[in-house]
């Protein structure tokens, strides 16, 4: 009697053991994909820089370069986000900057 008694308690148990394992195999996925992309990770983190860097030293046609390869990243990432969205609270109207209109220098000696 004492371990029909028991079961439910035990089945409740095991039901948030799994629970708890399934959220700690999405965060090994997710840190797996991370590790798996860390070098492109960087070189995304290195592109302010690397533009900072253009600029000072007069290569403007590579800064611009650099900048449309940022919004050409901006763009296809943003489809990837807003999918990634859809079903929360969240407006996503506005969250990316507009384009800055003006001379392509202009544009980059002013970030």
């Amino acid at each position: 009697d004492e371990l029909l008694e028991e079961l439910p308690r035990l089945r409740t148990d095991i039901d948030a053991f799994a629970q708890v394992g399934r959220k700690l195999c999405d965060a090994h996925k997710r840190n797996r994909v991370t590790i798996s992309n860390a070098n492109q990770i960087v070189e995304l983190l290195e592109i302010p820089q690397l533009m900072d860097t253009c600029v000072r030293n007069g290569l403007y046609t590579e800064a611009l370069e650099l900048r449309s390869f940022a919004s050409t990243l901006l763009l296809h990432h943003e489809a990837i986000y807003s999918g990634l969205q859809k079903g929360n609270k969240v407006n996503n109207e506005g969250k990316y900057e507009e384009p800055v209109k003006g001379s392509g220098i202009e544009i980059i000696k002013t970030t």
